[in-house]
């Protein structure tokens, strides 16, 4: 048996032994329930845009009003403003203005430059040099009908306010959709641009 003097060094180290274990199974736990917290937040975050027909929002806006989609579309601009149209619905009440999904000036500024500037290198002038139209699979939100309308004078009774630009590519004109390039061949156009 060891004397008295010893035995309690010892049992301060066995104290020291059970607090260490205390605070490393509170470190391991907080460090899993970190993990799960990050886990389920990253799910809520990455749920997937739904990719909605253009003429589908145009004939059943209120479907999609306020909610975040993809959409794939021709983009038109000219000197005064620009829209959204799909040929396979084209008509003046299927027409959307487009406008940027942001608040304050620097961060529509910032987006301006990178959505309109990205669509601005891939259009191409139509036949009388008037307008440029480009091919494009945005995401953003449809707002509206508004009375007041949107666009210039306002002549658009919905607006698309897009957050990003996923892909634009030059758009020929009415028909060119049936003789754009393949999947294939985007996707090598896409690869070049790239680099």
């Amino acid at each position: 048996m060891l004397p008295a003097r010893l035995t309690q060094p010892l049992d301060f180290f066995w104290i020291k032994i059970d607090q260490l274990r205390m605070v490393h199974r509170f470190l391991l736990l907080t460090i899993i329930n970190l993990l799960a917290s990050v886990s389920l937040f990253s799910q809520v975050q990455k749920q997937p845009i739904p990719t909605v027909n253009f003429c589908d929002l145009t004939v059943h806006p209120a479907r999609y009003a306020g909610k975040l989609v993809r959409v794939k579309a021709s983009f038109v601009s000219w000197w005064e403003s620009s829209y959204l149209y799909n040929v396979a619905c084209e008509n003046k009440d299927k027409k959307i203005h487009d406008a940027l999904d942001c608040s304050g000036d620097e961060q529509c500024e910032r987006l301006g430059k990178e959505v309109y500037g990205y669509i601005n290198h891939r259009q191409r002038a139509d036949s009388h040099n008037y307008a440029y139209r480009a091919y494009v699979t945005i995401v953003g939100r449809l707002i509206g009908p508004s009375e007041e309308g949107f666009g210039p004078l306002n002549g658009f009774l919905f607006e698309f306010r897009i957050r990003k630009v996923e892909f634009a590519i030059t758009y020929g004109g009415a028909n060119s959709l049936s003789q754009m390039m393949s999947r294939r061949e985007i996707q090598q156009r896409l690869q070049r641009t790239r680099r």
